[in-house]
């Protein structure tokens, strides 16, 4: 049979401020919450009115397109080439120095301050590509703003390129991966119509065990210096590269007793003195 022990909880004067505490809490946070909610709609309605005010009062420009087609008329195989090419000229004229005076009069400004916009757009288009891209984000309307775009600019340039870039290094225990080798390089594909070169055969050097050479082998004896470059032992060849002064023209493969095969600048053993 188990045993139950019940807890009972006594209400309390302290207990019940505290509840009261936090339903007043819990009853300002809801006012709060609406007040802002009330004041968002309010800040929202009062942005779209200055909105509103704004596109009203600012000079819209034609549509280029439109404009385009109503002061350059498409040209016609009955029209004047060199007559339309001046027109074409004069009307861009026109144009550009209508949408200039537009650009630098725009908001009724002094003479200082077009001045200050000639000079802004001079100095923008001095400047380097990469600086020309940074201070253009910035978008100075004034010369002192100018100058604080173009040297946070060159600091952040100098900062980046005295940044050293650190060698990732993997981390300890962590397994490391291998490249595949590197695919081997084509060969030149011998022509149908070329002579087949001859086969590469090693000849074997002059020995007491090589006494049943084949019929019709040939023999080559190689004399640099008036010093013999084969040189025969007791029973097996030595091949003495040591005696040539430089490399010879045809390499020439040898093959010792024990089949051993080795090109014409190596040697598998050591030179032996052998009596006259």
């Amino acid at each position: 049979m188990s045993r139950s022990t019940t807890v009972g909880v006594r209400s309390s004067p302290e207990m019940d401020q505290l509840l009261q505490r936090l339903t007043e809490v819990s009853i300002r946070q809801q006012q709060i919450v609406e007040h802002l909610a009330t004041r968002q709609g309010e800040t929202e309605q009062e942005l779209a009115a200055l909105q509103a005010d704004a596109a009203s009062q600012r000079a819209l420009l034609p549509d280029p397109r439109a404009q385009a087609t109503r002061l350059l008329p498409k040209l016609t195989p009955h029209d004047d080439v060199e007559a339309f090419l001046q027109m074409f000229e004069s009307t861009a004229v026109v144009e550009l120095a209508r949408l200039a005076r537009h650009w630098l009069l725009e908001g009724d400004p002094t003479a200082e301050l077009v001045a200050e916009r000639v000079v802004i757009e001079r100095l923008l288009r001095a400047l380097p590509r990469s600086h020309r891209q940074a201070v253009s984000m910035r978008n100075p309307t004034g010369l002192q703003e100018l100058i604080e775009a173009v040297e946070l600019a060159d600091a952040t340039q100098q900062r980046d390129a005295g940044e050293v870039v650190q060698e990732r290094r993997a981390p300890e225990g962590a397994s490391r991966l291998f490249s595949r080798p590197a695919a081997p390089t084509p060969r030149d594909e011998p022509m149908p119509t070329e002579v087949p070169a001859p086969p590469t055969k090693n000849w074997l050097a002059g020995c007491i065990v090589h006494s049943d050479l084949p019929s019709g082998a040939p023999e080559v004896k190689v004399n640099i210096n008036g010093k013999p470059y084969l040189r025969s032992a007791w029973y097996s060849p030595i091949f003495c590269p040591q005696e040539a002064t430089r490399k010879p023209f045809y390499p020439l493969p040898v093959c010792t007793a024990r089949r051993d095969k080795y090109p014409s600048d190596e040697s598998p053993f050591r030179p032996l003195q052998v009596p006259g």
